[in-house]
């Protein structure tokens, strides 16, 4: 998430002169410094990608559904192609943003597994979750969608048109899979109780009782 502020910051600063910067960076003398620092961002976001689907599958389904797996395939694709074609670098920075909502889920789930899911601490991180989630998956995720859709140079860049639009309908398959939880999220939040209700193997659970597992 830090990485993603960062990276939006250095983007946002090149003149709207140059709009291909934005989307295809050259490894020039100028942009070496930017450039590095995206590629090495990008290598540590597939390396946690990969560590976090490894366990979701080992814990099938404890740790996720289908939409983690979904989740997980579909942005460690975009890295790959966007990575190898040098490609849709500012995308790349409100994507990773959206990981700063991760934090909150992180800290959410071990206020749970040591038995304080029903206390004020649990309350206030699972807002704050929320309120990020809501903020930056889905409303700013979805700017910057429209941003790179709509943008000049677009179908200019040095990748070949069926990888181009793969990586599209991924993005936006990510924009459609936040909102789906952010739904799910929001009745979440506005819980009157702190008792979290899931599904595992088709039966209703409560997590609250899982820290007993």
């Amino acid at each position: 998430g830090i990485l993603g502020i960062k990276h939006l910051r250095d983007f946002l600063s090149l003149t709207s002169s140059e709009p291909m910067l934005q989307y295809s960076l050259p490894p020039t003398s100028t942009n070496l410094e930017i450039y590095e620092s995206l590629k090495c961002s990008n290598i540590i976001f597939m390396g946690y990608l990969l560590f976090d689907f490894y366990h979701i599958l080992q814990l099938y389904p404890k740790l996720g559904g289908m939409d983690m797996i979904l989740h997980h395939i579909l942005f460690f694709s975009c890295s790959i192609i966007n990575g190898y074609y040098h490609i849709l670098y500012l995308p790349f920075g409100w994507l990773i943003l959206g990981e700063i909502s991760t934090t909150f889920l992180s800290l959410r789930w071990l206020l749970i597994k040591t038995g304080r899911g029903h206390t004020v601490p649990f309350k206030i991180i699972q807002l704050c979750f929320a309120i990020t989630f809501l903020v930056i998956r889905v409303l700013i995720y979805n700017m910057g969608l429209y941003h790179m859709i709509t943008s000049s140079v677009l179908f200019k860049l040095p990748v070949p048109r069926p990888f181009l639009g793969i990586v599209l309908l991924l993005i936006g398959l990510g924009s459609i899979l936040n909102l789906f939880w952010a739904i799910k999220i929001c009745k979440m939040a506005l819980s009157v109780t702190t008792t979290n209700i899931g599904t595992e193997n088709g039966k209703k659970i409560n997590w609250d009782k899982e820290k007993s597992r």
